[in-house]
């Protein structure tokens, strides 16, 4: 068996811009389809509503925008895809951009770059991701952010 990949913070740091480029693609089309469905409204201000949102907010206002629209039935399929994939994305996504990066080691294992939130309410932030091996639904490592990379990119496929 071979010994897990060692990342630095540097490799954690290279996958948070490529994931922050895809989320950021991943808004833009959801701008785009919005924009579409608003054709009696100029685009700035569409630009300006929509820009004024939370990521979340963004999501609802594309569902209601494009539930709303006169798209096909085969459109509305793939809609609701996209709408499943978002709904999962944005906890993860929140998790990752309003995180702290970390560098962590348990054990005798050497240390390794985290991307760690806050949950909300929760006043403490260590003390259960150690008691849970640094793990948890706010613990990114650099593995954890490609997959939501990913994530991302099968959202616009």
């Amino acid at each position: 068996m071979s010994a897990p990949v060692k990342y630095t913070l540097d490799d954690l740091h290279l996958m948070m811009g490529r994931f922050l480029t895809e989320s950021s693609h991943v808004e833009n089309m959801m701008l785009a389809l919005v924009t579409v469905t608003q054709t009696g409204r100029p685009i700035e201000d569409v630009f300006a509503d929509f820009m004024d949102k939370t990521f979340g907010e963004k999501i609802k206002a594309l569902k209601k925008a494009c539930d709303a629209y006169a798209f096909n039935d085969n459109h509305h399929a793939l809609l609701k895809e996209a709408y499943s994939g978002l709904d999962a994305l944005l906890p993860k996504r929140n998790f990752i951009e309003h995180g702290s990066t970390y560098e962590l080691a348990m054990g005798d294992k050497p240390p390794q770059p985290y991307r760690i939130c806050k949950i909300r309410g929760d006043m403490e932030l260590l003390g259960p991701i150690i008691a849970n091996n640094l793990t948890g639904p706010n613990v990114f490592t650099t593995d954890g952010i490609s997959a939501v990379t990913e994530e991302c990119i099968a959202i616009r496929a």
